[in-house]
């Protein structure tokens, strides 16, 4: 079963007001401690968001053998793994990133680049954008079937 259009939108929209209230958030730390180190983290969260695209969303229609959408990163040798070696790829490549983009704002505490309340919203607004992002994904990615988006 799946979501109605307006449902869709009503998300995609209140989807984009939270996020920019992340993005304020992050932009706060920056105006407050005159820095733009905190907006390294924002670069890293949406490359983030490009690598379950590239490695898990991108497929071929009439693959080896099936006939069926393939990713292109699927190995489906009869000898081979067998396995979706793409999805796996962009599971890791997200959590690279994820990782890094909190890494980010703890490291240029230490470095003394910016006080604990900058972290704070730092912080902050990574994980706003980060619910928002898969949140999103969910949204548009749903099929109206048992499958659900190529993320969850």
């Amino acid at each position: 079963m799946g979501y109605s259009r307006r449902a869709i939108i009503a998300v995609i929209i209140a989807n984009a007001i939270v996020l920019a209230a992340g993005l304020v958030a992050i932009m706060i730390a920056c105006i407050q401690y005159q820095t733009a180190w905190p907006l390294l983290s924002v670069l890293v969260i949406f490359m983030s968001i490009i690598m379950p695209i590239i490695c898990g969303g991108c497929t071929v229609t009439g693959g080896s053998g099936g006939g069926g959408d393939v990713s292109w990163l699927e190995d489906d040798d009869s000898g081979g793994v067998g396995g979706d070696c793409g999805a796996d790829l962009a599971w890791v490549m997200l959590g690279m990133f994820v990782v890094a983009a909190y890494a980010v704002s703890v490291e240029l505490y230490i470095g003394g680049v910016i006080p604990a309340m900058g972290v704070y919203l730092t912080l902050g607004g990574i994980t706003v954008i980060q619910v928002t992002v898969l949140i999103f994904v969910r949204a548009v990615y749903f099929k109206k079937s048992d499958e659900l988006a190529y993320m969850m």
